[in-house]
């Protein structure tokens, strides 16, 4: 599979945490990236005591100034392996169909490997167990991975991918309905099981709320032009606010809404409300610095564990960009009563998927 099937979750209930960390541009191939084609040796994975100047690499399928996942991926590592001593370097645009033989090319000479995109796993899966010595850290999954019993030198960071659409759709409804709209398109890129639960549990918020929900697969991350001509034409079909999830390819969904006059609401970033500040009513923000930190901590203290640690709206890691901007105060207001409903218990988003 290229790069077009590629994949790509803290803030106080009233307070987003601002996202600004610094990107560094690198090389398609990692500046200090190293290959070795050794085999991994027996024993287990190691952290803990001496972590201090033990090698992680990440991968990553885009490069780390494109689009809004890889940037924030690798801000969030860099400045967690600065904190932590660690000897950092990293590998981008890797396809699905390449992280079998990157991994394996990666692994022995490094001490962790971070595979940022949930669509690494089966290759996760299957490499980790040949080699032992190395952890291996799987970024941005779905909340299936809660259920799976992981190799003992694998561990996953998992979105709960379920709140992060109903919070979407959730905004995006309320936002059209302001307007006196009563329709919103989603843009996706790949149908991966987490895009397909952002897109599924988005649907399910419009429906409570009383708005039509409209979706365009464009099976790309890179392609800005097509993610327009999808969003343009949901606009055309009726749409008032439009989400997308496509990366790189936000660019054209978000060009869409200006171009159109309408609404976005972004996905990932706070940081993604001031590429159309005009436009964006908010952002379903992940809270990146504080996961690879309690992952930079977990490490280095050696208390990973071969399990799923999750990034929801109950640890504070998934919210709301605040304040709402180019609608009613009361769309905030509603969209955070939806909030803190989720942060509560009082409310469970339905785990919804939609196939294309």
């Amino acid at each position: 599979m290229s790069r077009s099937s590629a994949m790509r979750v803290v803030l106080l209930p009233a307070v987003v945490l601002s996202l600004s960390v610094a990107f560094t541009a690198c090389g398609s191939s990692g500046s200090s990236d190293s290959s070795n084609s050794s085999s991994g040796g027996s024993g287990s994975a190691s952290g803990g005591a001496g972590a201090s100047g033990k090698k992680i690499v990440m991968i990553g399928v885009a490069p780390v100034t494109s689009g809004d996942w890889e940037p924030a991926n690798y801000g969030a590592f860099t400045a967690m392996a600065k904190k932590y001593g660690l000897k950092s370097s990293h590998q981008e645009s890797v396809g699905y169909d390449q992280a079998g033989a990157v991994l394996a090319r990666l692994a022995p000479d490094n001490d962790l490997i971070i595979a940022d995109s949930g669509g690494y796993e089966s290759a996760v899966l299957q490499v980790a167990p040949k080699y032992p010595k190395t952890w291996f850290f799987l970024i941005g999954t779905d909340p299936s991975v809660l259920t799976k019993k992981l190799p003992p030198n694998v561990a996953a960071w998992a979105i709960n991918t379920y709140e992060t659409g109903y919070l979407a759709g959730t905004a995006a409804c309320l936002a059209a309905k302001a307007k006196a709209g009563d329709k919103i398109g989603w843009v996706n890129s790949v149908p991966i099981p987490a895009f397909m639960q952002y897109a599924g549990s988005a649907q399910a918020a419009a429906q409570k709320l009383g708005c039509g929900f409209m979706i365009r697969w464009t099976n790309s991350f890179e392609d800005v032009s097509k993610a327009k001509q999808a969003a343009l034409s949901m606009i055309n079909a009726g749409a008032d606010t439009i989400l997308s999830s496509a990366d790189t390819s936000d660019a054209g969904s978000r060009a869409a809404t200006v171009q159109a006059g309408k609404q976005f609401v972004a996905l990932f970033t706070a940081s993604e409300v001031k590429l159309a500040p005009k436009n964006t009513v908010t952002a379903v923000a992940f809270g990146f610095p504080a996961a690879y930190d309690e992952m930079g901590k977990l490490f280095t203290s050696g208390q990973i564990q071969p399990k799923g640690y999750v990034l929801s709206v109950e640890n504070g890691r998934l919210n709301y960009a605040l304040p709402f901007k180019n609608t009613t105060p009361s769309v905030q207001k509603q969209s955070l009563a939806v909030f803190n409903k989720l942060k509560n218990g009082t409310l469970t988003a339905p785990q919804r998927s939609i196939k294309p």
